[in-house]
């Protein structure tokens, strides 16, 4: 995947946290589409931080995914968003793809 326009590539672990602004940009876009805008708890999760970027949230069962996110302020809000959105990869408020199946 390349960010629009530049040809730089974005590797997996930036996905939500900088792929989707650096694609989306800051337009006017419903908020109310899931794709539309990323969610700003997103730029509050320990995943976030730039020393946390070589974990890969895209591989199920992740024990360092699933231990960050134990601590993570925004667990929660992550863990609903990615139910309600129905994510289909990656560890999303500590849950495997999996988990989150089990809960719906």
């Amino acid at each position: 995947m390349t960010r629009a326009g530049q040809g730089a590539r974005i590797h997996r672990n930036q996905l939500a946290h900088e792929a989707i602004p650096a694609l989306l940009g800051d337009d006017d876009r419903p908020a109310s589409l899931p794709c539309a805008r990323p969610p700003s708890f997103m730029r509050q999760g320990l995943c976030a931080l730039p020393q946390n970027r070589r974990i890969d949230f895209f591989v199920e069962n992740n024990v360092a995914a699933k231990q960050l996110c134990s601590k993570c302020p925004v667990r929660s809000e992550c863990r609903e968003w990615a139910i309600a959105t129905k994510q289909p990869f990656g560890i999303w408020g500590g849950l495997d793809t999996a988990e989150r199946r089990q809960l719906t």
